[in-house]
Parts: C-alpha cells; structure tokens; sequence
C-alpha cells in the first residue's frame, strides 16, 4: 500500500468518525452520554496513526538512502551485498535480474543462481504486475529514488507484503541501463496496523466508562452535552447545564476571563489548551481546585465549531502535593542542618543527597558529588572495601561501621569515619537506594591516640622515674662508692637498653680513666680492667666538653684506632660524664645498644651520671665525716624527699597533660550539642514572637549556652599548648591595646599609668600579652564593686646577667587571703560564683611560655598586685 493511499485511508477513517458523531447526537443528549469522550480518544488515536505513519515514512526513507550509498559503492562493499539482512537485487532497464543477495534469496525462497537472468515481475502477486510495469515506465528517471509497497509471491510460499526501495542507474549520457532494488518484508508491519485498528475499537470501549467530567460546547460557547461524571461531580441537573452559557454555570464560577479567551482562541485558530488550572468555590461542593483541557472536535450535527472541554479536580492532588513539598522542605532543613554527613545513593550507586555536613568533612561540593557514581568520587570505597555496605544496603540490610580510613584525592583530606547504612523503599516497597549518615571520628581517633601515647609517655616516664628513684635509693643503701655506682649503672644499663658498659673515675693526675668496674654483657674481652685507659678519643670528648656523647656507628668511625687488642666489639657508644662542682670527676659508658642510642638516652644517661656523681661525692663526704652520723641520716632523708618530690612533679606533669588532652576532646565534643541547641532554641524563638514568658525561658537557655560556650573554651585555652607568635612591640601600644579590651568594664574606675620608657620595644606575643593584661584589670575591677584605683607599672632591670621587664597591675580592692593566694594560679580554682577559675592559670601559661613568671601579692581589704617579669 501506498503512503497517499495509507493516508487517504486515515482520512476516510477520520471522515467516518465525525459522521458516527453527527447520527449519535439528536436533539436531546442522554444524561449518561460518554460519545464526546469516545470521540476525543479516536481522535487522539488517529494522530498517533498519523505520526506512526510519518516516522515509517521517514524509516522507509532512510533505508532508500542506505540502499543507494550500499550500490554506489557496490564494488568495495560486496561482502555487505551479500550477507545484507534485507532482499538487494540489480536489473537492467528490461527489468531482468542482474544480481541478488542471499536476503533476496530468502524472501524469494530460491537460490541466488535461480535468480539471476529472471523477470523481476516474476515474483509478483499476478494483481500487482500491470500496476507495477506502469509505474516503473513513468518513473524510469536516473538518479531518481522511488518507494512503494507490493505484494510478492514466492516461487513456493504465500503472498506477503514488501517495502521496495528503486534507484535508477544510466550512463554517462543520461540513459537508463539498470535499476537497484532494496526489498523488505513488512507483513509484519501490516498486521500491526490490522492491530492497531483493533486497538482504536478497543479504546471506543474504554471511553465509554471514562470517569471524567466532560463537556461540549458550540461555537456561541454554551453547553451541547455533558456526560454523567460532570453531573455528578458538581451536583447539578441537565436543566440546569444544557443550552446555558459556560460562563453562566452554576452560580457563575465558570465566568473567568483566561478561560474565555482560550476558548474563543480555539475557535479562531484551531489550536488547543492543556492544564488550565481554576481554583473556586463551587455550590455544593465547596471551595476545589480543577484542571481544563480544551480541543476543538467535529460532530456533523453541531458543525465545525466545537469543543470538548475535559475537566479535572485536583484539590486533594493539590492538598497532597503541599504537604508533601512541605514535608520535603522539613526533610531538607533538617538534613542540611545536621552536624553529621547525610547523603543518598540510588540503585546505580549515584549520590542523589550531599549535605553541608557530608561537604565539611570531605571537602567535596554538592554540585560535585551529585549525580556521580560513589566509587567514581571517593575511589578508596573500593579499595578499603566499603561498597560492599553500599551492595548489602541495596539488598536490604542495615549496617554500621566504625573507624573506617578515608583519603579524598580531589581534596587530599584523609581521617577516619563512622556511617549507618539503611535502605530507602518506595511506595511499592521496593528498595530504590540507600541512605548513610556520615560521621567524621578524626579527631576522636587522633584524640584516642594523642590519649594512648601519652599514656605510653607516661607509662615511660614512670619507668624512667622508677629506674631514677631505685638509682637515688642505692645512694643511700651503699655507703660504698663501688657498690652504688654498680647499682645506679643497672638501673640506667636496664632502663635504656644496653647490653654493656663500665663506670670510670678520673685518675688523680687527670691523665687516666679508671674502671670502677665493667660489664662486657656478654661479649669476648682479653682486655685487663685494671690497665689504665687514656683520656682520649670520644671518651676524651666527654671529659673535655662535660657533655654527653654518643656514635651509633662505632665500626665505621675514627674512634676505632683507639681501641686496643682483643676489646669487645663495639656496636655503637655513649659516654655520660660525672660532674662535681662544674669538674668532671668520671664517666658512665655504654655499649651495643640493639637500635642505636638516642637523645632521651643521653639525657637519661646524664642523669644517671648526676646519680654517681652524687653517690660520689656522698663517699667522700661519709669518708671525710664518718663521725657525724646525725649530718649523713639528715643528707640522705633530704635527697630521699628531694628525689621523691621531683617524682611526684614529674608524675603530676604527667596526670596534668594527659587531663589536659582529655579536656580538649570533651569540650570538642560538647561543642556540637550545643550548636543543635541553640539552633533549637532560635527556630523555637520564631514560633513564639509574643510568648513573652516562654520568651524569657528561651533567653536563659540562651545565657546558659554562651555559658557553657565561654567555660568551653577556657577549657581549650588551658588544655591546648601556647603557641607563640613573637614580634617586636612598644609596650605603650600592647597595655593601650589592653586597656581598649576592657573598656566597658574599666568606666568609673581610676586608671594610673606609671610606665619606664614606655616607648621601648620587646619581643613578645603581643596579642597573648594583651591577653594577659586585660585578664588582670578584669579580675581588679570584679574585685572593686564600689569602684577604686588601678596602678600599671612597669620597669627595666638586670637580674642575674639578663635584661627584664616588670608590669604589675594593683587594685584597691579586698584582696586576698593567705589561705587562697596559695592556690591562686591552680587551675579550676575560683572564690567567685561564676567562672571556671582558669583566667589566672591561663595567664600564668602564657607568661611561662614566654620564660617568664608571674607574682601575686595581697591583704585583705588592702588590695592585690599581680607582677609579671618577662624577659626582654
């Protein structure tokens, strides 16, 4: 069939339409009339006959230009020819077979050979033949591409339906020599259209129960027909509906001017309108929301001018749809409000949620992660084995995961993290992703491991601290030297690691060094002990410099030449000098330690050293008074409390900085609680504008907040490490800078200033200074509650060989108790109602930090001088 003669029939189809339309519509229209909505869906059925048409045209016209490129260039694509999945066949101007493929050879149900020399009409359905002929003759034009639709007979088998494809081919003159032939079977195609016609009956059927509320107007815009959904959605009668004005329904909520000129706008230009949305109150059914459609039909027996006018109510959609965009608003505000990572992947892993949260910690933006493939944005998923949490999440697990490792490439950010993985369902149940809440532990992790290893410092320095206390203990159990030199070279042999080593004293000439005593630690030795050794070599160092030294690399180094015959091989050494008075009297020396030495074994060493020295000198003094026992029992209980108070230090430095970390990782993790609650009580403050009492309550929860929030980071400031940053300043400008810190509390106060050469430049932290300073008025005016007088001074002096500067800061305030001045640099320690009692030991961090200290001096009643002395 004919494309003219397929669209004649589908105009003859749309002509018999109508007609049915014109003899179903009488006089009067039945109340359950649904023929206006049957004929809409006919006539939306025949445009989609009619663009199917089209696009089989535009197939079939490809196809002729593929057929025409394929012969063009027959002699480099003839293995195409032949295995071409369609029929291809050459005649010459006689129309007789020239070549064919094996696609024609199949459709024909012949050999290829059979074909070649054959009438191509020869395989026509006998009713095609003349038709075929004459067409062939009136179009036999070179270059010119025909296309049509025949039947064809096999020579064995039934007639079926082909789509040809002919290209005329000539000479250079322009005669015609022969024809290409492009042949596909489409009856296919043909009982798809016996189908559709089918399905075009079907769909009458299905717009006869059509739920819609539908109506017909003329060209004068009033009301033809209605069907019963429309009745019976607005609740009226056909009385009340038929031959009335559109605009004059009900009890005029039709009458809108837009809805008019569309109308009259179809009429005029035989267009139509889509989802016109109306919102009114409509007589007995209250206020709803509809949806209009228009398009112009013809019905034989109203004419041209008509239309179909669909209508829709979509209230509860509209009620849905706000509550839904509401929900979804709430959804978003709380996902992007969360301190934690909140994302979403769908079934192809692609991210489609990327909060702020997920944003901070990864340091990837939103437009960047969404719509991409997880593992194609974060690679190390794969690598550490995470998208197997993604693929169980699919499959409808939930899981959690703690302390997993994290590198972005893009950001080069790296750390660890904890998610929960849950599945995301849709309406049908079906798992259509997965949802993962994201929480960065880095700082957790580091703050466990800053915790562990400063136990594992601590651990060490308790080791080193009883290693130091069973070296001081030997002093006193051994009133001879050799004895307790033995016993202290244990103590520190065992607590650095060692495997040999020998205590040497000084030789009264100061020429020789000799050996107390030697442990070879289990090394070959045919050197005597007792044969005087030379002050040389490194050993030679240490008794010169009065210093610790040490070589890792013995073998390889000069101090070899020194060693004589048949000494223990030696690894590597250190010698660690014992100093009297300044002198070096003798030398603790250490051998083959498995790892090498280091500079926390030179310091330990040294102090061993400084054991033996005094064990030592304690030999001398019990040699030189024997008699004066009462002295020695005194000596020997001042070392022991001495000893033992510089452990406890120690040990207490130890407790204080491992609190201190602790301190830093609460009050991180206090932080983020608090942000929620304040972000809390601001979105509860908007709901509350005129709750004035509730008002006050959220005020104070307020107050409590910046709080908590001041005690937090005086918290962080005491617990982090000082760090400064030292410049050159006059000092004016940092006690001015101070004094403009504090200006609101220092109104109504007297303020001295009494300043030595106040233009003179230090090297200090100045905005740590200021810090200091401007805590110091504070705490003068708070002890001031009638107001006073506050001095700053400040002065130059030399202590000692070294230049320093004093600023002192007094009140005349109550001052201080003897019993509270003791503790009043302690942290947490406070006599005010409020405040963490950490200002003044900040203060005191930061002066130390400098090389500094800080004085207090104070009578109750008399007032209170702070002096801090800073080196210049």
């Amino acid at each position: 069939m004919e494309y003219s003669e397929f669209d004649r029939k589908i105009g003859e189809l749309r002509r018999r339409v109508t007609e049915l339309s014109s003899r179903s519509t009488g006089a009067e229209i039945r109340r359950d009339d649904v023929l206006p909505e049957v004929i809409e869906e006919l006539m939306n059925t025949l445009e989609e006959l009619e663009v199917a048409d089209e696009e089989l045209r535009q197939q079939n016209e490809e196809l002729a230009a593929a057929r025409q490129t394929a012969e063009a260039e027959r002699h480099r694509y003839q293995e195409l020819f032949e295995f071409a999945p369609d029929g291809y066949l050459v005649t010459n101007a006689a129309h007789i077979i020239l070549e064919a493929n094996r696609g024609a050879s199949a459709l024909l149900n012949v050999t290829q050979k059979f074909l070649i020399g054959k009438p191509l009409v020869l395989f026509l359905a006998k009713g095609e033949r003349k038709s075929f002929l004459a067409r062939l003759s009136r179009h036999a034009q070179v270059d010119r591409v025909e296309n049509w639709e025949v039947r064809m007979q096999p020579r064995r088998g039934a007639v079926f339906y082909a789509a040809i494809t002919a290209t005329a081919i000539g000479d250079q003159q322009g005669v015609l020599t022969g024809v290409r032939w492009l042949i596909r079977d489409i009856s296919k195609r043909k009982k798809a259209e016996d189908e559709a016609k089918q399905a075009r009956a079907y769909a009458e059927s299905i717009v006869e129960t059509v739920r819609e509320p539908l109506l017909v107007l003329n060209a004068d815009l009033r009301v033809v027909s209605a069907n019963r959904a429309f009745y019976k959605t607005f609740r009226v009668s056909e009385e009340e509906t038929i031959n009335r004005l559109v605009s004059d329904l009900g009890s005029g909520q039709w009458n809108i001017p837009k809805l008019q000129e569309l109308l009259k706008d179809i009429l005029s230009n035989r267009t139509h309108f889509e989802d016109f949305e109306v919102e009114n109150t409509f007589t007995g059914i209250g206020r709803r929301v509809m949806v209009l459609n228009g398009r112009q039909i013809y019905r034989k027996s109203v004419g041209a001018g008509t239309i179909l006018l669909a209508i829709d109510d979509i209230t509860e959609r509209k009620k849905a749809q706000e509550q839904l965009r509401a929900e979804k608003e709430f959804s978003e505000h709380l996902i992007n409000s969360s301190v934690d990572g909140i994302l979403a992947f769908d079934r192809e892993f692609r991210y489609t949620v990327w909060n702020p949260g997920m944003e901070r910690i990864s340091g990837v933006s939103k437009e960047k992660a969404l719509g991409r493939c997880a593992f194609d944005v974060f690679p190390f998923l794969k690598e550490t084995e995470e998208d197997k949490y993604f693929a169980k999440t699919l499959a409808g697990e939930t899981n959690l995961t703690s302390d997993r490792p994290y590198l972005v490439p893009e950001t080069g950010r790296q750390g660890f993290f904890a998610a929960h993985y849950s599945p995301l369902f849709n309406v049908l149940g079906e798992i259509v992703g997965g949802l993962a809440v994201v929480r960065d532990t880095t700082d957790r992790n580091l703050a466990e491991e800053t915790i562990r290893k400063a136990l594992e410092e601590s651990r060490k320095h308790s080791e080193e601290a009883s290693a130091l206390l069973r070296s001081s203990h030997s002093i006193l159990e051994h009133q001879d030297f050799e004895k307790a030199a033995r016993a202290i070279f244990e103590s520190c042999r065992s607590l650095v690691g060692a495997t040999g080593g020998y205590i040497g004293l000084l030789s009264e000439d100061g020429t020789q060094n000799e050996v107390v005593f030697l442990e070879a630690g289990g090394m070959p030795c045919n050197v005597d002990p007792s044969a005087p050794m030379p002050i040389r070599g490194l050993r030679g160092q240490a008794y010169s410099s009065g210093k610790t030294v040490y070589e890792n690399n013995f073998p390889e180094s000069t101090w070899t030449t020194f060693l004589p015959p048949g000494h223990a091989k030696l690894e590597n050494v250190l010698f660690a000098p014992l100093l009297l008075d300044g002198n070096t009297v003798g030398i603790i020396g250490l051998a083959n330690k498995p790892g090498g030495f280091t500079v926390d074994d030179a310091r330990l060493a040294a102090a061993f050293a400084d054991h033996a020295a005094i064990a030592m000198r304690n030999s001398l003094y019990l040699r030189a008074l024997s008699g004066s026992e009462e002295r020695y029992r005194l000596l020997s209980e001042s070392l022991d409390a001495t000893v033992r108070k510089k452990v406890a230090e120690l040990q207490q430095a130890e407790s204080l900085a491992s609190i201190g970390r602790m301190v830093s990782v609460v009050a991180h993790e206090i932080r983020n609680p608090l942000q929620n609650i304040r972000m809390g009580v601001d979105t509860i403050r908007k709901e509350l504008n005129e709750n004035k009492s509730r008002q006050e309550i959220l005020n104070e929860i307020d107050y409590g907040i910046t709080s908590l929030n001041r005690i937090i980071e005086d918290l962080l400031e005491h617990s982090r490490p000082v760090a400064l940053e030292r410049l050159r300043w006059p000092l004016r400008d940092i006690v001015k800078q101070a004094l403009t810190t504090v200006t609101s509390k220092i109104q109504g106060f007297a303020v001295h200033l009494e300043l030595d050469q106040e233009g003179a430049e230090i090297v200090v932290d100045a905005g740590k200074i200021v810090q200091v300073l401007a805590n110091l008025l504070s705490n003068a005016t708070e002890a001031m509650s009638q107001g006073g007088d506050i001095w700053i001074r400040s002065g130059f002096k030399e202590c000692a060989g070294t230049r320093t500067l004093s600023v002192s800061i007094t009140d005349s305030g109550c001052g201080i108790s003897e019993e509270n001045l003791e503790h009043a640099q302690q942290p947490f320690f406070t006599t005010k109602t409020k405040g963490t009692g950490l200002g003044l030991s900040i203060c005191k961090k930061i002066v130390e930090a400098h090389n500094g200290s800080m004085n207090i001096r104070s009578k109750i009643n008399e007032g209170t001088t702070v002096e801090i002395i800073l080196p210049v």
